[in-house]
């Protein structure tokens, strides 16, 4: 499933801007976590918004309770 959302997302080929990290497992239950480091909130917005949320909805990969937390370094 990572490497279909890797292809159709197609961050190797066109990165996207200020993703810095990702980390992605399954735990117990089958629920998915993700870990992603942005530069700012708004990038990660822009990013994770327009590129990675509407691929992993075509996939059938819907968060339940999608929770972002923000941390300033």
């Amino acid at each position: 499933m990572c490497e279909k959302t890797r292809q159709k997302v197609g961050w190797k080929i066109e990165p996207i801007d200020s993703w810095l990290m990702h980390a992605v497992c399954f735990d117990d239950s089958g629920e998915i976590r993700m870990t992603n480091i942005w530069e700012s909130t708004e990038k990660m917005e822009d990013g994770f918004v327009s590129r990675l949320m509407p691929v992993m909805r075509k996939m059938g990969i819907h968060h339940r309770k999608l929770r972002f937390t923000p941390f300033t370094i």
